[in-house]
């Protein structure tokens, strides 16, 4: 696949993050895509403090209804964000830990640098989306807290309206582990 070819799936992706999130910022926006070519290993510095983060978190965890269970991210992979709220319900902490880490070492192999992806995204979503503000100013701070710390967060809006607590996890490890996996020929 070329370059251009991706254009179809990032504006896919971009329709639907939109439509659920539609208070979305040009910093949610990055953070998608982001999540999506890096995958979650930007996440898993050290597994103990990965545990003990994911147990504060359920601790704390107090949404009776989470907005989304599952949201695939597939542009350029296979990532799903699992909201926590599955953790004692569908999966145990173990387990969900451990696709969480699997999904971490996932090795990806880009077709296109990071860049290359992010201007490419710049362009459709001007475009398609003009009511999102994208100043240059923005995307330079954006790129830079990215180098900087590996990854972005959410934007305190986001935070604010959507209450985001979930972890990037590979499709397939998430299939597999509910026992739901697909055959490769029937899916």
């Amino acid at each position: 696949m070329t370059k251009d070819d991706y254009s179809p799936r990032i504006e896919k992706l971009l329709h639907q993050e939109l439509k659920l999130f539609p208070e979305a910022q040009l910093q949610d926006v990055y953070k998608l895509f982001y999540q999506d070519f890096f995958g979650p290993g930007h996440y898993i510095p050290d597994i103990n403090a990965v545990s003990h983060y994911l147990k504060d978190e359920l601790d704390n965890y107090s949404r009776l209804s989470p907005f989304l269970k599952t949201q695939p991210i597939f542009c350029l992979n296979n990532f799903l964000r699992i909201d926590i709220c599955v953790v004692d319900v569908l999966i145990n902490k173990h387990d969900f830990l451990d696709i969480f880490v699997q999904s971490s070492r996932i090795t990806l192999n880009q077709p296109l640098t990071w860049q290359e992806h992010w201007q490419t995204i710049l362009k459709l979503l001007s475009k398609t989306n003009p009511h999102l503000i994208i100043e240059e100013k923005s995307v330079s701070r954006l790129n830079e807290i990215a180098r900087q710390y590996g990854e972005v967060h959410h934007s305190e809006k986001y935070r604010e309206l959507y209450q985001p607590h979930y972890r990037l996890i590979s499709e397939q490890l998430w299939l597999k582990a509910l026992n739901r996996g697909f055959p490769p020929d029937k899916r």
